[in-house]
């Protein structure tokens, strides 16, 4: 039988006004994606001491569900909590363990994301990712820190900064040259930064100038309309896909690009015209043309 719910870890999203404890409505699914990362990082640490097993125990997953009963008043802090699961169903594998172990991994690697260094211990692209997408939700101005019960002491600080630390520790990227479309659904004048989601695929981060702040809010404001282009130096998954983009060179309204190129295309026939006279042509050509184009179809 279950033994009841322990607290492992404490959640808290925070803001630059401290004297707003609110977690926005829009902030929850946050919750739910660290509950997504814990559960892969425990199954990785689970298969890496047990190489010889195909895959994890049944019902591993279903023990490592994380839950909160109550929201400690004034502060916004979300404690989660794990089940307690009855050992001998699983032998004398502690599975509810690899809760804690994936928190404190996690947190360590977050921590050690944020002061620059690489992570000390190993975990597959797959953990890297969702560490990455953590806390993608939230605005410039929101962070989530993460404290575990095991070290209450050491908090680990997931905002934008330590997002982009983690996105270059995903092994086999590269930094390339790209140019991306898609459409812009959030822009931060402040930290002039803007969030382009490509169809079909993830969101990509992006900085803008002062120069470039009014064509992205106003392609903010019409999204639902205009997709815009975004060209510059990106982080790159192995398979070509921009991950963010590091510099941007080009910032455009994809409509206007399109058109752009129609009038330069058109622009140029006109010059090469120009410059490339034809000489001999009959001088009542354009009037008769009917005649010059079918008269040897006529004599048949």
């Amino acid at each position: 039988m279950s033994s009841g719910w322990r607290v492992v870890v404490t959640i808290a999203i925070k803001g630059a006004d401290e004297d707003d404890h609110h977690v926005l409505l829009s902030e929850l699914p946050e919750i739910e994606s660290y509950q997504r990362l814990i559960t892969e990082t425990a199954r990785a640490l689970f298969m890496a001491d047990y190489p010889q097993r195909q895959r994890v125990l049944r019902g591993f997953e279903s023990t490592l569900q994380m839950g909160f009963a109550t929201l400690r008043p004034g502060s916004a802090l979300l404690p989660l909590e794990v089940r307690e699961a009855d050992q001998t169903i699983f032998r004398d594998i502690p599975v509810e363990a690899y809760v804690d172990r994936a928190v404190l991994s996690t947190a360590r690697i977050f921590r050690r994301a944020a002061a620059g260094h690489r992570p000390a211990e190993p975990l597959p692209p797959t953990v890297l990712e969702l560490m990455e997408d953590l806390g993608a939700s939230l605005s410039d101005d929101r962070w989530m820190e993460i404290m575990p019960a095991g070290e209450p002491e050491q908090v680990a600080v997931v905002d934008r900064t330590t997002r982009a630390a983690i996105a270059n520790f995903v092994p086999g990227r590269y930094v390339d040259d790209a140019a991306v479309e898609g459409e812009v659904t959030r822009a931060d004048v402040l930290s002039r930064r803007f969030r382009l989601r490509v169809p079909g695929g993830r969101g990509i981060e992006a900085p803008f100038t002062h120069e470039d702040e009014r064509r992205v809010t106003e392609a903010l404001r019409d999204h639902d309309e205009r997709s815009m282009i975004v060209r510059g130096r990106a982080l790159m998954e192995p398979d070509g896909t921009a991950v963010r983009f590091v510099t941007v060179t080009a910032i455009e309204f994809a409509d206007e690009v399109r058109g752009r190129t129609w009038a330069e295309s058109w622009a140029s026939l006109v010059r090469f015209a120009d410059s490339h006279p034809v000489s001999g042509l009959p001088a009542d050509l354009a009037s008769n043309v009917d005649e010059y184009l079918y008269r040897d179809r006529k004599r048949a």
